[in-house]
């Protein structure tokens, strides 16, 4: 019989394949003959390595800017004869690069991501995948788009701040003249939240990323001034597009400058590693994240790896240390949600400290039902 482990990230306790090697190693010798591994992601921490995991290529360090402006190494994976890149932004402009006593998105720029996109692009992509979650800005894109070649004014044609000051500063964008426009943009998002409003990219994720609620009315204000220059520039509205939130605002600031599409970061996931072909004829499927609850629902891995695995009549068990919401899971495709928090003494703390031992145990016991329900 076939079983497939397709787990996401469980947040600061594994990565997706960490989580996928537990899983099969505890199957291993089971009435499962043929385990495939296809760790996942959707655009947040441990994407790139996923991806890497089922495609092959070659990842590459490129030196970049991390979110404060500061010199570091970050990682780009190459594959299909370099025509295909991945970019995970995380990687240079992401939250845990940033210590929590400065983390500001005023002053916090994605110019690292557009250094490996452009970097990509010199070493031949022909088609850049961009995974947006866990940044640690609101610069609505600016610093990538410069990086880039893009060029962002103030009033008096001074080059604006990097950061999401810069916003507040723009008044005029002039592209640049050398940039390949037949390189194909695709924006990997787990969030469906717009640009603007309260639900937008300042309201919603400025908070979380250090901002107060004055910074957070400047940031709005700032993303509606860049919204405009888009329509005024581009001829594009990027205020309402579906996923332009994303990343504080670099997903509309690229649909609308780049032309790129913003893509649910599960379901474009399982399209770059085939995941339909390689998942057919199992008998079980087994995935999984730190949390699952009705957000699950929004552009996540599991969800995509669920719908997927249902349409071809196939259950899914799904492993969370925090499990809310099992109706709307239900409803997603999963067949069972099973947290791998077992004893009601165990605080989530320890559950993250002692999670791939936990995760090892749960699996166990699925399987061993599992082979008994199947009479093998």
């Amino acid at each position: 019989m076939k079983l497939v482990v397709a787990p996401n990230a469980f947040k600061e306790s594994m990565s997706p394949v960490v989580a996928a090697h537990i899983m099969r190693d505890t199957a291993a010798g089971s009435c499962f003959s043929e385990i495939v591994v296809l760790p996942i992601g959707d655009g947040g921490d441990g994407t790139l390595e996923a991806l890497a995991e089922v495609v092959g290529g070659e990842i590459v360090a490129v030196d970049v800017h991390d979110p404060l402006g500061n010199p570091i190494k970050a990682p780009l994976l190459l594959w299909d004869g370099r025509k295909k890149a991945f970019v995970e932004m995380a990687k240079a402009s992401g939250l845990a690069l940033v210590p929590p006593e400065l983390r500001n998105p005023m002053r916090t720029s994605t110019y690292g991501t557009g250094e490996l996109i452009k970097a990509a692009i010199e070493m031949g992509a022909e088609e850049v995948i961009i995974g947006v979650g866990g940044s640690a800005t609101v610069d609505g894109g600016l610093g990538a788009l410069e990086a880039i070649g893009f060029r962002f004014t103030d009033a008096k044609g001074a080059p604006v701040r990097r950061g999401g000051a810069g916003l507040l500063e723009l008044s005029r964008v002039e592209p640049p003249s050398g940039f390949p426009n037949t390189v194909k943009i695709r924006i990997m998002a787990d969030v469906r939240n717009p640009l603007l409003g309260t639900e937008g990219a300042a309201r919603v994720y400025g908070p979380q990323k250090g901002a107060s609620e004055a910074e957070v009315e400047m940031l709005e204000g700032g993303l509606e001034r860049l919204s405009k220059i888009a329509k005024e520039t581009m001829g594009v509205d990027i205020s309402t597009v579906e996923g332009g939130g994303a990343a504080g605002g670099i997903a509309a600031a690229f649909y609308g400058f780049l032309g790129a599409s913003i893509e649910n970061g599960g379901e474009l996931f399982l399209e770059l590693v085939g995941f339909d072909k390689k998942v057919r004829g199992a008998s079980l499927v087994l995935t999984g994240e730190g949390k699952l609850d009705r957000q699950t629902a929004y552009g996540k891995g599991v969800a995509a790896v669920a719908k997927h695995a249902s349409r071809l009549d196939i259950p899914v068990v799904a492993f969370a240390a925090i499990i809310e919401d099992r109706d709307v899971l239900h409803s997603l495709g999963i067949t069972a949600a099973i947290s791998i928090i077992d004893r009601p003494e165990l605080s989530v703390e320890k559950g993250i400290a002692d999670g791939e031992e936990l995760l090892a145990s749960s699996v166990r016991e699925i399987i061993r039902l599992s082979c008994s329900l199947l009479g093998r």
